[in-house]
């Protein structure tokens, strides 16, 4: 994952966007607010990210040697990238077939686009000195200038994110595996021919379907134990001890507590414990509980998570633990709704909201049956109601089919069928419109759509009211509003886990 994040997301952006100038004025005397690099600043700070991006993706502005840009920032930026640089190049509705400028001599931009062809001019020359017959000419600083065409280079970038997203997805296949390390392997190979200077974690790409094949997707090799490990070793006193060195009562007290851990594992794993050796395991609990295993536990906990461990009773749809009792009486229409998706979900059942019902009907009470809910768990996926405190960061999401919904409402239901009392589960969601005049635009990732998930809606427009499953919800996704000629538009850009599928 740090191979992709900090190794080739990073470079391309620092190295091959930022540093050479290709986000730089586009003409001399351009305003400094309508160049690319600020038109992109602008559209990152116009997306709407899911709630679970805690660490934003980077503005360009921020790209420098003192801020240090996290592997899950770059993992977020990439998907978006598309989107960002078509709007950061784009004049009218199209990205011109047209060249950056190299700008002064003096720039520090001109600076490093020199030094990027010194560095391929030494290895073309080595190239040269062991296989003298491969270039058909010399090479000279002058033919190893990088490529400053920015149609080409956006179709390459495009390449890297299609086999991002593919490498990343919840479930990958030899078969597309392959076309991941084909695709990187022809991004790289683009990038030599336009005289861009590349580091090791380009080459290394074009051999990660031998680590796809043994580890699953690039997401799999994320280290979540070896970072927690790395803060509760930065978080412990030493009391002034360097170079790694404990104090003898610390190591005493260390020993004792992984002792006392493992035998309580060892208790744990009794096939049939005593009283006395149930009430020993609920004091040792009792013990350590404050103590720093719980940070261990903590690890036990992300190996659940990732499916490492077993966890009983582990449910997939999980509500918000706070709730509110809902009136049917003020929201008729709701009221409706949901009757007719929990009738939906029985066999020979209908559920009623008024009135005297069928002989195998079962009313739905107004007030005192229902409650609603901020938000919800699915497959780890938070999802919330708009409007809401606790889930307005939420409020978008996929349902089956890869269609971006806005959620209204998340009602719980409890009503008596065939004498035993049962829970529905109802979210109410509005689906986007497509544009009333321009449904389909066209934009340079159109053919690689079923990787990269962007898609063109009206912007602020909503189909009505339906009810839908909670395990109807699939992934979540980024909101970029862009204004186009003929209409503003809403781009929809997957991004949990990065293409939204459901975990069966």
């Amino acid at each position: 994952m740090h191979m992709f994040s900090t190794g080739t997301t990073a470079w391309i952006i620092t190295q091959l966007l930022v540093a050479p100038g290709m986000l730089g004025p586009q003409y001399t005397g351009q305003p400094e607010d309508e160049t690319p690099a600020a038109r992109f600043d602008r559209g990152m700070s116009r997306v709407v990210l899911p709630s679970f991006c805690n660490w934003a993706p980077p503005r360009l502005k921020f790209l420098t040697s003192k801020n240090k840009v996290k592997s899950e920032q770059w993992l977020h930026l990439v998907p978006l990238l598309p989107v960002l640089l078509f709007d950061a190049y784009r004049i009218g509705d199209s990205v011109p077939d047209r060249s950056m400028p190299r700008g002064n001599r003096k720039t520090k931009f001109y600076a490093n686009q020199q030094r990027g062809a010194r560095n391929v001019l030494k290895h073309r020359q080595r190239i040269e000195k062991h296989q003298p017959d491969l270039l058909d000419e010399p090479p000279t600083l002058e033919n190893c200038a990088a490529s400053r065409d920015v149609r080409p280079l956006l179709r390459n970038i495009l390449r890297y994110c299609v086999a991002h997203s593919i490498i990343h997805s919840n479930s990958i296949t030899p078969a597309t595996a392959q076309l991941a390390v084909d695709l990187l392997t022809r991004c790289a190979a683009c990038f030599a021919r336009m005289n861009y200077h590349l580091n090791p974690s380009f080459h290394i790409g074009s051999h990660f379907e031998y680590f796809v094949h043994k580890y699953g997707c690039a997401r799999n090799t994320w280290c979540y134990s070896y970072e927690r490990m790395n803060k509760v070793l930065k978080n412990t006193n030493h009391n002034g001890h360097g170079l790694g060195t404990l104090e003898t009562s610390m190591l005493r007290g260390s020993i004792r507590k992984t002792e006392g851990i493992r035998l309580l594992r060892h208790m744990q794993n009794l096939p049939n414990p005593t009283a006395d050796d149930r009430a020993t395991i609920e004091l040792m609990l009792k013990a350590i509980r404050t103590g720093p295993e719980r940070e261990t536990y903590r690890e036990m906990l992300d190996e659940v998570l990732a499916g490492d461990l077993p966890f009983q009773s582990q449910e997939r749809v999980r509500l918000s633990s706070s709730c509110a009792k809902v009136n049917f009486q003020q929201v008729p229409v709701h009221w409706g709704l949901v009757c007719r998706h929990i009738t939906s979900q029985t066999h020979g059942i209908v559920v009623y909201a008024r009135g005297v019902g069928p002989e195998n009907g079962a009313r739905l009470q107004a007030k005192g049956s229902t409650v609603s809910h901020s938000h919800l768990l699915h497959d780890g996926i938070k999802f919330g109601v708009a409007g809401h405190a606790h889930g307005n960061s939420a409020r978008f999401g996929f349902i089956r089919g890869n269609i971006p919904v806005i959620i209204r409402q998340i009602y719980k239901s409890s009503i008596r069928v065939e004498g035993e009392l049962r829970d529905f589960t109802t979210v109410l969601v509005q689906r986007f419109r497509r544009h009333p005049t321009h449904p389909n635009p066209f934009f340079l990732w159109r053919e690689w759509n079923d990787y990269t998930h962007i898609q063109a809606w009206a912007e602020d427009s909503y189909e009505d009211l339906e009810a839908v499953n909670a395990t109807d919800l699939t992934g979540t996704f980024a909101l970029y509003p862009l204004e186009l000629s003929h209409g503003a538009y809403w781009l929809t850009v997957a991004m949990k886990p990065v293409s939204p599928q459901n975990l069966e």
